[in-house]
């Protein structure tokens, strides 16, 4: 096929001669012109097309998936530790309401020496009122005393020393 037959069979037009393809518009000469270009370039073969086998897709999965990998371990590291502050504030809380059952229930059953029971549990607070560890060691050594010569049940003693190491216990110094 020569450039002859090439123009004349061009997008679907029959061109029988030049002189006819020359009376075209100029914007018409230069699609036909443009198609002529196109049809004699060589098309590829299938060999010369390029596929996925040429590069290797698995290298950027493999960094996608490192850093999606990443980011879900820092997120669960973020709710584990979430997660463990609130436990541990629950459990703070579930003392220190089980703390004050133990005072009511302290102060409901020692009707005898009620009066001294609640002085005890005043002093056992105003361990939390101190303000360095020197002044609670002070105090809780002194409400320590003062509970060891209490006499009452031993079950009583045993709630007062346990309430008063509670409190002493949750000082952050």
């Amino acid at each position: 096929m020569d450039d002859k037959d090439i123009f004349n069979r061009v997008n679907g037009i029959k061109v029988n001669t030049l002189k006819k393809a020359n009376s075209l518009s100029l914007k018409n000469q230069f699609k036909l012109i443009n198609n002529i270009q196109k049809a004699n370039r060589p098309r590829p073969t299938r060999n010369q097309i390029p596929s996925f086998n040429d590069f290797d897709v698995r290298d950027y999965i493999n960094i996608d998936l490192s850093e999606i990998n990443s980011e879900r371990e820092e997120k669960e590291q973020r709710d584990s530790d979430y997660k463990e502050s609130v436990l541990s504030s629950l459990q703070g809380i579930e003392k220190n309401t089980a703390l004050l059952t133990e005072m009511t229930s302290l102060l409901q059953t020692s009707n005898d020496k009620q009066a001294e029971t609640f002085e005890l549990m005043v002093e056992i607070l105003e361990i939390m009122k101190s303000k360095d560890q020197d002044e609670a060691n002070t105090k809780f050594m002194d409400v320590m005393g003062k509970i060891n010569t209490f006499t009452d049940n031993a079950s009583t003693v045993q709630s007062l020393i346990s309430m008063a190491s509670t409190v002493y216990n949750a000082l952050p110094f």
